[in-house]
């Protein structure tokens, strides 16, 4: 065998080896991703629930209940808790459509619109809140995300009965 025959071998032999290695790197990435999106919606769900958790304690409850019907009769108190719990949903929002963006979990942008439809959006205490309220902490994509989201549940039954009270 001569040397143009060897390194002809060599050549074919690191050929299969670089094209292997792509492969393998290709399938890592995808796992990677695919890892990265499990992640995101699990962190986004573990967001949801500790903030409604918070949101449906006894000392915020009220407000919320209250401020969904109409924000306007609101003390200044009640305000103030109204406006975390509603805020701390729309940075949710604001998360998943950061997630939705980079990291192509749409489905869970799709899952917290579906969710936070009826449970906020469709009420006219966060309508009026929203239209009088300070944006400026909220990206502007957060922002039309919710004026489409309100504009998507103006038809929609509240999930929660409230009474008079």
């Amino acid at each position: 065998m001569n040397w143009d025959a060897i390194g002809t071998i060599a050549e074919v032999v690191g050929a299969a080896a670089v094209v292997g290695t792509l492969i393998y790197l290709a399938i890592q990435i995808r796992q990677g991703n695919d890892n990265d999106r499990v992640q995101g919606i699990q962190q986004l769900g573990r967001d949801y629930a500790a903030h409604t958790a918070v949101v449906t304690s006894n000392e915020m409850v009220g407000s919320f209940m209250k401020g969904l019907k109409r924000y306007g009769d609101l003390s200044p108190e009640e305000r103030a808790k109204f406006e975390y719990c509603v805020g701390g949903y729309i940075n949710l929002g604001e998360a998943a459509l950061y997630h939705a963006e980079v990291s192509r979990l749409q489905e869970a942008l799709e899952m917290l619109s579906a969710y936070l439809g009826p449970r906020v959006f469709a009420y006219p205490g966060f309508r009026e809140w929203w239209r009088h309220g300070d944006r400026g902490g909220f990206a502007e994509s957060t922002q039309d995300w919710v004026d489409e989201q309100i504009a998507n549940n103006t038809e929609t039954p509240p999930f929660w009965e409230y009474g008079d009270g």
